[in-house]
């Protein structure tokens, strides 16, 4: 399931805009602001402006702000003043409105094909505008997407807060999906949880159940229980979606289903699963544009390919050597580059072609700098380049400069079963204590207690 990295926040820190709302005895006043500037500058006298429709009175109160003008009395002064009652209401033109719509629809496209920085910036220069309503949130909502899409996830939580709005509204609904995925990708499994729970019980007390973001939005609990170690429900959760998904869901819903069915099938060892899943996903997903997703997929496959028996490895090479493109093509981070270079460097050694391993595997250490398990990952894959080559020694090496690493990675499921591999090959090398000692680890990051690691049980026949 995807994963990102940074801390998210525990409480909630209002934007300018949150909240805000516009006091009328301001509205009037800007009109009129509005009517008289515009009037000034056409050379026109408050009685031109009245004509036979009106007294000069009228217009002046609504130059000061005292009255408000219904919009048949707008329309006729915005005709004589050479603009629109648009203008005149919100001080934007027709043309202003044309010009936010293309620039949102220009960040949203640069967003769906990665280019994350451009997205950035078009946001911000939008989000300069005098902007309310729909055009705000529509705003915040893309700009808190690219914030995710970085791993800013206390910026983008921070906006998916602010986009309130209607329980029964999709926006809202979107919104709910991004806070969960946020707390869930900075490790805070149980806020998650929590915010994706009390979303779905909206849903139900609404009767939307099941609208396609509905089922994105369990596939986002259910992936929050995974990493908690909850894998039953979190299996339930999925099946669940993944009959609903078939039963009425679009391309996208679908392969967001298939998609972590795979990674669940992939980490409960049924590999054979975890591929048929993912080559569904990405046939699905191959119908859309959504290149940063479809890219992760492909790594997805690629892992799965080479965790099989006899692992397909010149399928996952072709995979993930397609998925490598992609990511640099979707401005991906370095964390997904690392895996997917580790993933080849593995593919490659498999093929026994150590050198090309080795150097495929220098690179990956190199992206993972801030990445501790992806760097665990390389350093774990240098110890079984040198076992292969004969070289014990350095292999002892690696496998320690991964229980380095890894002692830097959060205590999660990923991290514990990654610690019970690393007791397997260290064991294998002869290095005992140090394989009792990643044992004990994977137990910690599961929540086990060392006695229930090495307490005999007893069988009752």
């Amino acid at each position: 399931m995807p994963r990102g990295g940074t801390s998210a926040p525990r409480r909630r820190t209002p934007g300018p805009n949150a909240g805000a709302k516009a006091d009328p005895s301001d509205e009037l006043a800007a009109i009129g602001a509005r009517i008289r500037e515009l009037r000034l500058a056409r050379g026109l006298r408050q009685a031109e402006v009245a004509g036979d429709d009106m007294s000069v009175a009228y217009v002046s109160r609504i130059e000061a702000g005292q009255r408000r003008a219904d919009t048949r009395v707008l329309t006729i002064i915005a005709e004589r003043l050479g603009t629109t009652a648009a203008h005149l209401l919100t001080g934007r033109d027709a043309d202003d409105d044309n010009r936010l719509v293309l620039a949102l629809r220009y960040a949203e496209m640069a967003l769906r094909s990665g280019e994350l920085s451009e997205a950035e910036r078009q946001l911000h220069d939008v989000m300069r505008e005098p902007l309310r309503g729909r055009w705000l949130d529509e705003a915040r909502a893309l700009l808190a997407g690219t914030y995710e899409a970085q791993g800013k996830l206390t910026e983008a939580a921070e906006l998916y807060e602010q986009l309130g709005g209607a329980p029964d509204g999709t926006g809202w609904l979107r919104a709910r999906i991004g806070l969960c995925r946020c707390y869930r990708e900075a490790g805070d499994l149980a806020r998650a949880i929590d915010i994706g729970e009390q979303a779905q019980s909206q849903l139900i007390e609404r009767g939307l159940a099941g609208l396609d973001e509905a089922l994105q939005l369990t596939l986002t609990v259910a992936a929050a229980y995974f990493e908690r170690g909850d894998v039953f429900h979190a299996t339930r959760l999925c099946r669940h979606v993944v009959a609903a998904a078939e039963e009425r869901g679009t391309p996208a819903a679908r392969g967001s289903a298939y998609w972590n069915a795979s990674v669940i099938a992939y980490n409960q060892g049924d590999h054979r699963e975890a591929v048929r899943l993912a080559e569904k996903a990405l046939a699905l997903f191959g119908e859309g544009d959504d290149a940063r997703n479809l890219s992760r997929l492909r790594l997805q496959l690629g892992t799965s390919l080479l965790a099989e028996d006899p692992p397909a490895v010149e399928a996952a090479e072709e995979q993930l050597t397609r998925a490598r493109l992609d990511l640099v093509a979707a401005g991906a981070g370095q964390v997904d580059l690392a895996r997917c270079d580790a993933d080849l460097a593995h593919a490659r050694l498999l093929a026994g072609d150590l050198d090309a391993a080795e150097r495929l595997a220098d690179q990956a250490e190199s992206e993972a700098t801030d990445a501790p398990l992806a760097r665990a990952h390389v350093h774990a894959l240098r110890a079984r380049i040198a076992v292969v080559r004969g070289d014990v020694t350095s292999a002892r090496s690696s496998y320690r400069a991964a229980v380095t690493a890894l002692t830097g990675a959060n205590a999660d499921r990923e991290a514990a079963q990654f610690w019970y591999q690393l007791g397997v090959e260290l064991d294998d090398v002869g290095e005992a204590d140090e394989a009792r000692d990643a044992y004990r680890r994977a137990g910690a990051s599961l929540g086990l207690r060392s006695t229930a690691l090495v307490a005999p049980v007893s069988k009752r026949g």
